[in-house]
């Protein structure tokens, strides 16, 4: 079976989270028997730098196919006009290399739209969009007019529309009458897994990972780290240190540097920017529990892969990680729920051992490891062909 992945942009060096979805996807469905082709159409601005123009090359196995047209934050139509003749140029270039993809499978809105552009191109290709996007989850008020006012024309032009979590999914068949499905987002199975030799340390570190937006709360996160551990003066009964290692950078960074110094934790709580996976499933490996008191999130890969490492998790009900947090291996919170938060703090403190870390990581991977998740797209695409 021949997959066309139309995306975003691929991860590099100096974006590493850039289509990281949609290329973990792709890499897993060629490692399950697939040909994969990536097509990216980067419209970022041309503050993000890279190379103009198209590029070919192979990346971790897949093949890539990306032309790079710097945009930003332009009008919709203005995007999608760019988008459209970027994705026929490829798809011009990877018809000639590689023939007619039996799927063609986009990724995001957006990028749905701009790959509709390719039906007028083939002649008996499938198309199948999987959307992920969290602006789905929010209030109608708050989204883009043009969401609202196309949403359902594109998604009723796939053969088959999946969503990421099953929150999602209801949202988009409510309001866009989508027809999606649920098939999760999945993790990268060799970086983030268990180790059984986890070396003893001698502190308690909780571990955030994410963007530093203020949907992601890091600065909130962080206050209410605080208030859970400053009676016991950030000491364990057994004299280990209790701190908090925040992962990622953005817009809050500002903010949460402004509260740890106004907290006076500077020892208690570091600041580690935005750092590579390998890197975060180390940090992972020496900590306790992860914590990631989002507003809303369409699934939450970080929670998976910090299951798939065997740490226990506080997370929101916001959306995504309510269909996999339950009480064996994690706390669900209300969103924006300071003392529910606090407690969460304390009750890990006092409980995270007590969890199964083994069975959390065994869960992890039944469900969410690249070759889980990939069989399930793989019967979707044998459905959409058949039919």
């Amino acid at each position: 079976m021949y997959i066309l992945t139309t995306s975003r942009g691929y991860p590099t060096t100096a974006y590493l989270g850039n289509g990281i979805f949609e290329f973990d996807q792709a890499k897993a469905l060629q490692s399950a028997g697939c040909k994969v082709v990536f097509a990216a159409v980067d419209l970022r601005s041309i503050r993000r730098w890279r190379k103009w123009g198209i590029e070919h090359l192979i990346k971790d196995g897949v093949e890539i196919y990306a032309i790079n047209i710097p945009l930003g934050r332009f009008p919709q139509k203005v995007l999608k006009f760019f988008g459209e003749w970027g994705i026929k140029k490829l798809y011009q270039r990877i018809k000639m290399d590689h023939g007619e993809p039996d799927i063609i499978h986009a990724h995001f809105l957006g990028m749905g739209e701009i790959s509709l552009a390719l039906k007028k191109m083939t002649e008996s290709s499938k198309f199948v969009l999987t959307e992920h996007s969290s602006s789905m989850i929010q209030n109608t008020n708050d989204m883009e007019s043009w969401i609202k006012e196309s949403a359902a024309s594109i998604y009723s032009k796939y053969d088959k529309v999946i969503a990421v979590s099953q929150t999602l999914a209801n949202r988009m068949n409510s309001d866009f009458k989508a027809n999606a499905i649920c098939i999760p987002n999945m993790y990268d199975d060799k970086i983030f897994h268990f180790k059984q030799d986890r070396v003893a340390i001698s502190r308690f570190q909780f571990v955030f990972v994410g963007n530093l937006i203020k949907s992601k709360n890091p600065a909130f996160c962080i206050e209410c780290f605080y208030d859970a551990f400053e009676r016991v003066d950030f000491l364990t009964q057994r004299g280990e240190k209790i701190c908090l290692s925040i992962i990622g950078d953005g817009p809050e960074r500002g903010a949460c540097k402004n509260t740890i110094e106004k907290l006076g934790i500077g020892d208690k709580v570091k600041l580690s920017g935005r750092l590579k996976r390998s890197k975060i499933a180390e940090i992972m490996n020496e900590s306790k529990c992860f914590v990631l008191p989002s507003e809303y999130e369409t699934f939450g890969v970080v929670y998976i892969e910090a299951m798939a490492c065997g740490l226990p998790v506080i997370a929101t009900r916001c959306g995504g990680p309510e269909s996999f947090v339950d009480e064996s291996n994690g706390i669900l919170i209300p969103v924006d729920d300071e003392s529910a938060l606090i407690s969460a703090f304390k009750h890990m403190l006092y409980n995270a051992n007590k969890y199964d870390s083994e069975a959390i990581a065994r869960t992890a991977a039944l469900n969410f490891s690249p070759n889980a998740v990939a069989k399930r797209i793989i019967k979707v695409y044998e459905g959409v062909l058949a039919n």
